[in-house]
C-alpha cells in the first residue's frame, strides 16, 4: 500500500515513493508518542528516481524474530532489473551526481532504536490528506489506515491530532478505496500540519545524534 509523508527528508533532489507491506492479520501499533510500530514481518519500501529514472529501492524489514534489517537495491540504465547492494554499499555518478547506495550498517545511523526504527511512519508525518486514484478520492491516511483495520494502540492521539489540523474526518476514509498509491512530493498542506511534522523531523535527527547524509533515509 502506497503512503505519503508531510515532511521528506531532502535527498538531493530526487522523487521518493512509499510502500508498506504487512503480514496477514497484523497491525500497526502507535505508541504514547505517536510513533508508529511496525510488526514483525512488516516491510516498508522506498523508491528514488532522479528525472523520473528508477535508480534505487530500499527495503527496511523487521523480520518475525522483532530484529530489523535494511536492503538496498541498484537499477540498470534500463530499468529492468534491480541487483542487490552489497552489504559495504555502493557509490554511482547520476545525473552529475555522486549518489552513495547505503551499507547495511548504515541504515541504522538513521533508523535506530532511539528513532523506534521506522522514521516516516508516525502520526505527525501520517496526518496528512492522500489521494487514492482507484477511486478518485482523496481522504485523510491515517483514518484511512485505521478503517482498512491497519492500526492499533494509542488512536484516541492519533485522531486529536487528526481533528487539531482540520483534515478529513472518518466518514471519507470509509469512501476511499484501501490499496492505493498516493501522491507525491510537494503538496499543498495545512500549515500546522507542516509545523508540526518538521519539528518531530528534526526531533528525530536530534536524538540520534546527527542528522542523516544526503542519500540516506
Amino acid at each position: 500500500m502506497a503512503y505519503a509523508i508531510a515532511q521528506p527528508f531532502w535527498s538531493d533532489g530526487a522523487q521518493k515513493e512509499r510502500f508498506l507491506a504487512l503480514p496477514d492479520d497484523t497491525q500497526i501499533s502507535i505508541d504514547s508518542s505517536g510513533d508508529w510500530l511496525l510488526p514483525p514481518g512488516a516491510v516498508t519500501i522506498k523508491n528514488f528516481r532522479l528525472n523520473g529514472q528508477l535508480f534505487e529501492t530500499r527495503f527496511f524489514v523487521r523480520h518475525t524474530d522483532g530484529t530489523y534489517s535494511g536492503y538496498t537495491y541498484q537499477w540498470n540504465d534500463e530499468q529492468t532489473q534491480a541487483t542487490l547492494v552489497p552489504p559495504g554499499g555502493a557509490t554511482r555518478s547520476i545525473a552529475g551526481l555522486t549518489w552513495s547506495y547505503p551499507s547495511r550498517a548504515q541504515c541504522f545511523a538513521c533508523h535506530s532504536a532511539a528513532a523506534q526504527f521506522s522514521l516516516g511512519l508516525e502520526t505527525r508525518q501520517l496526518n496528512i490528506d492522500a489521494f487514492y486514484p482507484s477511486t478518485g478520492r482523496t481522504a485523510n491516511q491515517q483514518y484511512t489506515l485505521d478503517y482498512i483495520g491497519m492500526l492499533s494502540g494509542n488512536k484516541a492521539a492519533l485522531f486529536a491530532a487528526a481533528a487539531g489540523s482540520e483534515l478529513r474526518t472518518p466518514s471519507a476514509a470509509r469512501s476511499a478505496l484501501l490499496t492505493t498509491r498516493s501522491r507525491g512530493e510537494g503538496r499543498a498542506l495545512p500549515m500546522a500540519c507542516l509545523t508540526a511534522s518538521f519539528a518531530g523531523l528534526s526531533f528525530v535527527k536530534n536524538r540520534r545524534g546527527r542528522g542523516p547524509p544526503p542519500s540516506e533515509w
